[in-house]
């Protein structure tokens, strides 16, 4: 039978009796495990607290962000860490593992929020919380009503979206009821540290903070939020040929943008005049785009649109 060591954050998050949990954590910092683990918990009648009484079966939802996850993920870590002589039954069809003690298990996933609907719970734990529509907790909230029933969500973060509002900002608050966990991938002590590097190498310093050292990220509002102005600016040292481009991107809350752009004799493209608005109607980026062409010489002149 396989045994379970768990690092310290994943010891804090089985000690707690807090209603409802939130485990965030890096890529591979042990956040599926210690889920399946305090499912397995509740299952075996083994979890004390939340009004839960030692040997009494428990009805359980293990909810995954899409189908392929739990197949892929979800049921294989349950089957692997679940006790073979626990099982009564095992049905594929419907994703639902009854226990000798008479204890439930039902695996869902989160791509049709209201097929979640259903009868009364004593726990559900979102896997990967970040990655479903809030829809998925709203639907899935009653079924918790009339037994009282907790819930805890293991995730990486996917900026400050509704599981950051939902349980780990009442759980910084200290709202009764929640208690949230935030830890790096490098505090999992059973992964090699330099893989961890290697990806600080790869990836984009905000996808590294967002998926290795779990940090909540703004992306919002950025289109490349690698750009940087030293890095990916600079003034042309190559003649300028006479071939003009004109980009447009059409937004209203968002701005339109508008952008002249000129090309040097090597090909490359380079910024000489822009406009940038809100709420502008079709008549107004019409005249903000003569506007730019009269600045610069070129109204009449035909041009390439990018």
């Amino acid at each position: 039978m396989k045994i379970y060591e768990p690092h310290k954050y994943q010891k804090q998050f089985h000690k707690s009796n807090a209603r409802f949990r939130t485990f965030i954590a890096g890529r591979r910092g042990g956040k599926t495990l210690a889920g399946t683990i305090e499912a397995l918990s509740y299952a075996y009648g083994m979890r004390v607290g939340n009004k839960q009484e030692i040997n009494t079966p428990t009805h359980g939802w293990i909810i995954s962000p899409t189908y392929q996850m739990l197949k892929d993920v979800n049921i294989p870590v349950l089957m692997e860490w679940c006790n073979p002589k626990a099982i009564a039954s095992w049905n594929k069809s419907d994703n639902r593992l009854e226990l000798t003690n008479g204890s439930t298990i039902t695996l869902r996933s989160g791509e049709n929020p209201d097929r979640l609907r259903g009868v009364g719970l004593d726990w559900i734990w979102l896997d990967e919380a970040c990655f479903m529509s809030k829809q998925v907790w709203e639907v899935l909230y009653p079924t918790l009503t009339d037994k009282n029933g907790i819930a805890w969500v293991t995730t990486t973060p996917q900026g400050y979206d509704w599981v950051y509002d939902t349980f780990y900002k009442p759980a910084i608050d200290k709202e009764e009821g929640f208690e949230a966990w935030k830890f790096t991938t490098l505090d999992n002590p059973y992964i090699d540290q330099s893989l961890v590097e290697q990806a600080k190498r790869d990836l984009s310093e905000m996808m590294f903070r967002q998926e290795y050292l779990a940090s909540f990220e703004k992306f919002e509002g950025l289109i490349y939020p690698d750009f940087n102005e030293v890095r990916h600016c600079k003034e042309s040292d190559k003649a300028l040929t006479d071939i003009y481009f004109v980009g447009l991107d059409v937004g209203w809350n968002h701005p339109t943008a508008g952008l002249l752009v000129k090309e040097d004799i090597n090909g490359n493209l380079f910024v000489i005049d822009e406009f940038r608005e809100q709420f502008l109607t079709a008549k107004e980026i019409s005249n903000q785009l003569n506007g730019m062409l009269i600045r610069n010489g070129l109204r009449g002149k035909i041009l390439r649109c990018l």
